[in-house]
């Protein structure tokens, strides 16, 4: 439970609390209703409000708890609260955040003392922490529950697995997100090629080259958005034949 021991008054809390979850960059949504700020990179910093689905006077169920790192996947968020007695709140203001994504900014709890939200996933691969917030009193009380985005791809293609030294061989990334559409404008960090930073353009692929001016194997690795993928180019003095190639691989 996350509390405010201050006698300071509804309206200073719901301030605090306001200027609290900007201040850690959380992402608020338009799922049905509210403002919305975008995630760009996710964040897990709230050490101050546990993953804790119960506290005393509030409960939060999201599901489901999975879903693919895709903008178009959605999930239910229901909240009730209740008092010491575990009667309903009716008409309590919550108030919902989230590390990844967006979710529905506020909502009212009805006559069973509940409130709705519509979280809908970002395509990044983490694990996001759903937060509902309420003032009881002159207390502010949280709860959340962690819900995992998953299956973005990172792809490594290159122009050929073998290649003579002082030749750039075409390398292209591709991100994808947990539903197989492109994703743009996704930052990708590289090693092993002659860039160690690109940008996914619309299609979704950013395209660079690997080279060497020593006989050697380079290994390119990229990463973006929670995944990463490699691949390998041997650079040659001279192409070897497929006979000689099987012999150095087999080292005899």
């Amino acid at each position: 439970m996350f509390r405010n021991e201050k006698k300071t008054g509804a309206g200073v809390l719901i301030l605090c609390l306001l200027t609290f979850f900007i201040a850690c960059n959380l992402n608020l949504g338009t799922q049905p209703i509210g403002p919305t700020i975008q995630a760009v990179q996710p964040i897990d910093s709230l050490s101050t409000v546990p993953v804790d689905s119960i506290t005393r006077n509030m409960r939060i169920n999201v599901s489901p708890s999975r879903l693919r790192a895709s903008k178009t996947d959605t999930a239910s968020v229901l909240v009730i609260a209740y008092d010491d007695n575990h009667n309903p709140l009716t008409g309590k203001t919550i108030w919902f955040f989230t590390t990844a994504g967006t979710i529905t900014a506020a909502d009212t709890t009805n006559s069973l003392g509940e409130a709705h939200a519509v979280y809908k996933a970002a395509a990044v691969n983490t694990r996001a922490k759903v937060i509902a917030t309420m003032v009881s009193g002159d207390s502010l009380m949280a709860v959340s529950q962690t819900i995992t985005l998953e299956k973005l791809q990172v792809l490594v293609a290159t122009g050929g697995a073998n290649a003579l030294v002082n030749t750039a061989v075409p390398v292209t990334i591709s991100v994808l997100d947990g539903a197989g559409e492109p994703v743009s404008g996704a930052v990708i960090a590289l090693s092993g090629a002659l860039v160690v930073q690109g940008t996914t353009g619309g299609d979704g692929s950013f395209s660079t080259s690997a080279w060497s001016s020593t006989q050697q194997t380079d290994t390119v690795i990229a990463s973006a958005l929670g995944a990463a993928d490699t691949a390998t180019v041997s650079f040659w003095t001279s192409l070897p034949s497929a006979k000689t190639k099987a012999v150095s691989l087999s080292g005899k």
